[in-house]
């Protein structure tokens, strides 16, 4: 408040958390934490950078302000971005960090319609896209279904399908993130469906699931949050396959105007977005002993990570690492294969 009138508003949510500092995939250094997340991408605030510092200072004198405040997805240039810039105050007050740098984020556009869309890919990457779709169809001799789940009677019968592939993937196998049948995010897909705001998608080979992703959609955006295959199914792009019946079914059914692929830089992301601009994630740790020691794990994991990747790219190996350390072994022919 200022001078008695509300000026601007902050909602955090205080959390647990574990800031691990991770060489490649392995985490060698961890920091629990108390975490201040903001909710959004920006602040409810006038955007004058005396404004903007009194808000944050104030979230820092709270009652539970917590050791770090995280906001995701801050543009470059936003009224944000330019108050952790050019403010002394703040930077007397916390370190600010950015885990994974500056990256585009992708977005789609769909407000022109479904063969306006596909025009702006190549006619190669249209046959391709469509040879891939039947070659998966043939694979599975005629059972290939793709879900759309919107309500909460679908939901359960979701997750347990999603739960059976993320547990197979490179992420749950090397960051330990699994989607699973209970929990804080089965929570929140609840809740989501009871207010309209789910759409997440399954693909399976009769009763068997190949892939999911989990999306949201409202206010004409659709939030394309979290996807997972079965790693058996490589061959067959089982995600780009999902994520291009997608996109037809949003132009088919509550057509949003904007699908949002959210933070990150991936191919796919490249391939199926018409725009992108960038953001980073900003972390603002205090400047205190456990916060300065955190940093310092952070600075030293970051550096040596870089010089890794320095080398095997200097070599020529990075691509065929990647797809090691995120395929990892697979005992199974893929389905289809003789």
């Amino acid at each position: 408040f200022r001078d008695g009138e509300l000026f601007g508003v902050a909602p955090i949510l205080m959390r647990r958390w574990i800031w691990a500092c991770r060489l490649a995939w392995r985490p060698v250094a961890k920091s629990p934490m108390r975490l201040g997340h903001g909710m959004g991408n920006s602040l409810l605030a006038p955007r004058v950078l005396r404004c903007l510092e009194a808000l944050i200072t104030a979230v820092g004198r709270a009652a539970d302000p917590g050791e770090a405040l995280r906001n995701e997805g801050v543009a470059l240039g936003s009224p944000l971005w330019e108050a952790l810039e050019r403010s002394s105050l703040l930077r007397r007050r916390y370190r600010v960090r950015l885990p994974a740098g500056t990256t585009p984020r992708h977005v789609a556009e769909l407000s022109e319609g479904l063969d306006t869309y596909l025009a702006g890919f190549s006619g190669r990457t249209r046959s391709t896209l469509r040879y891939k779709l039947r070659r998966l169809a043939k694979a599975c001799e005629g059972r290939l279904q793709v879900d759309r789940v919107s309500s909460p009677a679908e939901l359960g019968v979701f997750l347990r399908h999603a739960e059976r592939v993320s547990r197979q993937t490179w992420q749950a196998r090397r960051l330990g993130r699994v989607v699973e049948v209970s929990g804080p995010l089965a929570a929140r897909l609840a809740r989501a469906a009871e207010k309209g705001w789910l759409r997440s998608y399954l693909k399976r080979d009769g009763e068997d699931p190949i892939a999911f992703v989990v999306g949201f959609q409202s206010d004409g955006t659709y939030q394309y949050s979290q996807p997972g295959y079965d790693p058996r199914w490589a061959p067959f792009s089982p995600g780009n396959v999902l994520l291009f019946r997608l996109i037809e079914d949003l132009f088919s059914h509550d057509t949003p105007r904007w699908l949002d692929f959210g933070h990150g830089d991936n191919d796919y992301k490249r391939l199926f977005g018409t725009r992108s601009h960038p953001e980073a994630n900003v972390l603002m740790v205090r400047r205190s002993i456990k916060g300065t020691l955190a940093c310092t794990a952070d600075t030293v994991v970051s550096r040596v990570n870089r010089a890794g990747r320095w080398g095997v790219r200097r070599l020529g190996a990075l691509p065929a690492l990647r797809h090691s350390l995120r395929s990892g072994r697979r005992d199974k022919k893929p389905p289809g294969s003789s």
